[in-house]
């Protein structure tokens, strides 16, 4: 008989793997999205953070044999840990069916994530993170981190916001947008190109929680138009992950070398390129990694039709 509930859902099937250390599930699989369609079957994409990543496929191999199909299965097996944090340091298998629901499950060092959500340094988890989460199984450390990495979420999007009267909706499609820009699957139109927007629509309550009020360097009125504190945004700046941080300063730097880097209204162009530039390269660079990596992780029969599901879908909204 299949479960309705999903939290329920959720807890039953993660009580199937070994000892994790934080799930949490995301995408339109448990975030409602604007526009989407009723009797469109979602599948519930699970992050799965463990201690240990080769010995948790070690565990999960004996434990769930019958979950992942004969590559995959052999792949998990033969493959050194170094390996199965190549690309992103994630290990996504999508097309798993248990009780009349479909997972895919990325599974992921804790270790890994963490340098993420501090450091940006492929950018693949920490977009995800700053998106509408469901956390199946909290772990504080974590949550902790992405705090931090929310709060750069919002500066970056500020940064990036170019708008004469801005909302507080468009500051959210800002956000959600991070992880698209330079992302293979926009260029090859593997997804809807209204995503950002319905996303950002769909998770208004969410986002209203969590980015309303999250930092100083902006204030929202009643009728949610959004005004930007340049003077303090720029003062965030220096507390960026180190990546972004180095390409903005080093934009700035070049423009003026005999001066001091200072921040202004004057050279926002700069600053904005700069950050496009960066997550253009982190994004594309892990995307393109990941997608490879998929052909192992899920097999090439279920990846590829799972790459052309979303294309025929990026196709069939683009036409609409």
């Amino acid at each position: 008989m299949k479960v309705t509930n999903l939290d329920t859902k959720l807890k039953s099937f993660v009580a199937l793997f070994p000892d994790v250390v934080s799930v949490i599930a995301y995408g339109s699989g448990v975030a409602r999205q604007d526009n989407e369609e009723k009797n469109d079957k979602k599948q519930i994409d699970l992050i799965v953070v463990v201690e240990d990543i080769k010995a948790f496929f070690r565990e999960n191999l004996k434990k769930n044999k019958d979950m992942y199909p004969a590559i995959p299965k052999t792949y998990f097996r033969l493959s050194s840990a170094k390996r199965l944090k190549k690309a992103a340091g994630i290990c996504y298998t999508s097309g798993i069916e248990y009780n009349g629901d479909t997972f895919k499950v990325g599974v992921v060092e804790k270790s890994t994530l963490l340098e993420d959500l501090e450091k940006w340094k492929t950018f693949y988890l920490a977009g995800r993170f700053q998106k509408e989460r469901r956390i199946v199984v909290e772990d504080k450390e974590v949550e902790e981190f992405n705090e931090m990495n929310k709060t750069n979420a919002v500066v970056t999007a500020l940064l990036l916001l170019n708008k004469e009267h801005p909302t507080v909706n468009d500051l959210y499609e800002q956000i959600c947008s991070l992880s698209y820009i330079g992302d293979t699957r926009t260029k090859f139109k593997a997804e809807d190109p209204n995503k950002v927007k319905n996303i950002a629509v769909g998770s208004k309550d969410y986002f209203d929680k969590i980015y309303k009020a999250r930092c100083d360097a902006y204030s929202v009125d009643k009728n949610e138009n959004l005004t930007i504190h340049y003077d303090k945004l720029f003062g965030y700046i220096p507390s960026l992950p180190n990546g972004i941080r180095s390409e903005i300063e080093g934009t700035v730097q070049k423009t003026n070398p005999e001066q001091k880097i200072a921040y202004s209204e004057d050279n926002l162009g700069e600053i904005r390129g700069a950050i496009v530039k960066f997550l253009t390269r982190v994004n594309k660079k892990a995307s393109l990694g990941q997608t490879v990596k998929g052909i192992f992780t899920t097999g090439p029969t279920k990846a590829v039709g799972y790459a052309l599901r979303k294309l025929k879908k990026g196709k069939n909204k683009k036409q609409q």
